[in-house]
């Protein structure tokens, strides 16, 4: 099977609600870094937050990618593998908080879940800031 490696990221401003979403697609882990970094895509995201940044980008990166097997998708974001746990949680309470209102990024939920259950995926967390010297090749991508 093809095994192809999804990494993304973003930063938000927070007094203006805008960010920006990078994704990077490999389907070939022998490019340089020369070559990976010309595959670099972004988008802006405006009247956004930090967790609904995680949510938009990786939504976007995965539908802007053909996905022909397995993707590793590798992610810094705590947002991410947490909804991923709390799946069960969410669905069986049909998105609501403990207070009964809607969860604000509820519609983001339900997408995320209805597209990874499209795709054969796996998550792996990423430390976002480590030393150079302490990174490994796909922490180094990222």
């Amino acid at each position: 099977m093809l095994e192809s490696f999804l990494f993304f990221d973003g930063s938000v401003h927070s007094k203006t609600k805008i960010g920006c979403g990078t994704c990077l697609l490999v389907v070939d882990k022998y490019l340089s870094f020369d070559v990976l970094k010309t595959q670099i895509k972004s988008k802006y995201f405006y009247n956004t937050s930090s967790t609904k940044l995680e949510l938009q980008t990786f939504l976007w990166a995965i539908n802007k990618t053909k996905i022909d097997g397995q993707i590793v998708v590798f992610t810094d974001s705590q947002n991410i593998i947490h909804l991923l746990e709390r799946r069960e949680y969410l669905e069986k309470n049909q998105y609501q908080t403990s207070k009964n209102k809607l969860h604000n990024l509820h519609d983001l939920y339900k997408n995320f879940y209805k597209t990874i259950d499209q795709i054969s995926c796996k998550f792996v967390k990423i430390k976002g800031h480590k030393p150079s010297k302490q990174k490994n090749n796909f922490e180094e991508i990222f």
